[in-house]
């Protein structure tokens, strides 16, 4: 009988060692899964980070094509102001350019005008 109770202690004591071990095994699988998870979290973050920064600087590059825009149509307004001002200042040089040119027909009819009553005048006092 000692003997069949040496091997079931052997035994048991072969089971503690197994228990042991696993459990030893269970304790690292469990730190594993502890890092692995911790990895992830630090990766998720840093993606994050990542992916906040990317927004932020297409955020910025918004604005900046937005105020470049608003300055692009700015200049484009400023600039068909600037080409009716100058259409008005041509159209106005050439109303004193038609001006002008009436002006000098009258004073040519004005001067022949003159001429011709001068000669008239001066005939009949000769004549």
């Amino acid at each position: 009988m000692w003997k069949r109770s040496s091997g079931i202690n052997a035994e048991y004591g072969e089971l503690e060692v197994e228990l042991a071990q696993g459990q030893e095994t269970e304790k690292q699988l469990q730190s594993n899964l502890n890092h692995i998870q911790d990895n992830q979290l630090l990766l998720r973050n840093q993606h994050k980070a990542r992916l906040d920064k990317r927004l932020g600087l297409f955020r910025e590059l918004k604005e900046n094509v937005e105020e470049l825009i608003e300055q692009n149509v700015v200049s484009a307004e400023q600039y068909n102001k600037l080409q009716a001002k100058h259409l008005k200042a041509k159209s106005d040089y050439q109303t004193v350019l038609d001006q002008k040119l009436d002006l000098e027909t009258s004073v040519k009819e004005i001067v022949k005008v003159t001429v011709s009553y001068i000669v008239k005048v001066q005939c009949s006092k000769q004549g």
